[in-house]
């Protein structure tokens, strides 16, 4: 689906955008590379269309970012945010869905659950690509239905909160890995927003750059060497990396070098990854056996192999018990 959109104004960290008719304004977003405004002009009509989101990026990238843009234009006070990746499974059900007292050890009293605590406002789940299968199931229910159960509750109740979720995974591998869910991932994937790592968006590299220093200039060289980087930390190693020049040049001249910048260019990686024949031969067989609804015949038949190799190539790959 093509999304219609403007840039009405650009300008340091404020955007005046419209979006299929809306017009928003937009305070403390830095953005002026084409994959990332787009992203922003899907996450105001999501803001307004969607009840529940998906922000899908690596970290650091600027998923929270987004959550800002749908927060500013869903105009809604109350904000609840839990991080999936911090806690157990039995500490996450207790956190998103409440308890009553006693229901375990140091329940000593009723417990809402940020669901509840969300209500008529905005729940962000962080990570929830490290969910457990279980947690999933329950999540999925909570966006389908709105419905929620505390721990130990005999009952369940409802509740009336945009749900905005966040991950640094890919969710269609973990799906091959059955470690996601594919009815969850059906459910969300159609207002799914993709953020373009830094690496692939030099314009904002440049205007991130001139944000986060200010009235900081920068040494000979040092910009050149900043874009031969790739920034596999995106926009909160640019941060953290200015910042800390900045420090450096506190007492001096306010001129940052790129010896400043504490940039470790043993962690620049390629982009694309380096891969045996191995790696690819178990790429397209996994692809193949997935597409296939994990037919072994009818993915033979399309890889144009014996039944017998593909069988014996998927226990070699340990694709199947």
């Amino acid at each position: 689906m093509d999304l219609s959109f403007k840039i009405l104004k650009n300008e340091g960290d404020l955007i005046k955008m419209d979006v299929e008719g809306i017009k928003v304004e937009l305070k403390g977003i830095v953005a002026k590379s084409p994959k990332m405004l787009e992203a922003i002009a899907w996450s105001i009509v999501y803001s307004a269309t969607a009840d529940v989101i998906c922000i899908c990026g690596e970290s650091g990238s600027g998923k929270e970012i987004l959550f800002r843009v749908i927060r500013q234009v869903g105009n809604k006070d109350n904000t609840i945010c839990v991080n999936c990746g911090a806690m157990t499974d039995s500490l996450l059900e207790s956190e998103l869905f409440g308890h009553k007292r006693g229901s375990f050890t140091d329940a000593v009293s009723d417990r809402k659950g940020a669901f509840i605590e969300a209500e008529d406002g905005f729940l962000f789940l962080d990570e929830i690509g490290e969910m457990s299968l279980k947690g999933q199931v329950k999540l999925l229910r909570a966006i389908e239905y709105r419905e929620i159960k505390p721990v130990g509750a005999d009952t369940s109740s409802f509740h009336n909160a945009k749900v905005v979720l966040a991950t640094n995974k890919n969710l269609m591998d973990m799906i091959k890995e059955n470690k996601f869910r594919r009815d969850l991932y059906y459910r969300i994937e159609g207002f799914t927003i993709l953020i373009p790592p830094l690496r692939e968006r030099p314009e904002d590299i440049e205007a991130l750059i001139k944000f986060f220093a200010g009235d900081y200039k920068f040494a000979k060289g040092a910009i050149d060497e900043m874009f031969k980087h790739n920034w596999p930390g995106n926009v909160r190693e640019l941060k953290n990396a200015i910042e800390r020049a900045k420090i450096k040049s506190l007492y001096g001249e306010k001129i940052i070098t790129w010896g400043m910048l504490g940039i470790n260019k043993q962690l620049n990686y390629e982009v694309m990854p380096k891969m045996t024949l191995e790696d690819m031969e178990k790429t397209v067989i996994e692809d193949a056996y997935v597409r296939c609804d994990y037919n072994i015949s009818t993915a033979s038949k399309q890889l144009g192999i014996p039944r017998s190799t593909l069988y014996s190539k998927l226990k070699k790959f340990q694709l199947i018990a």
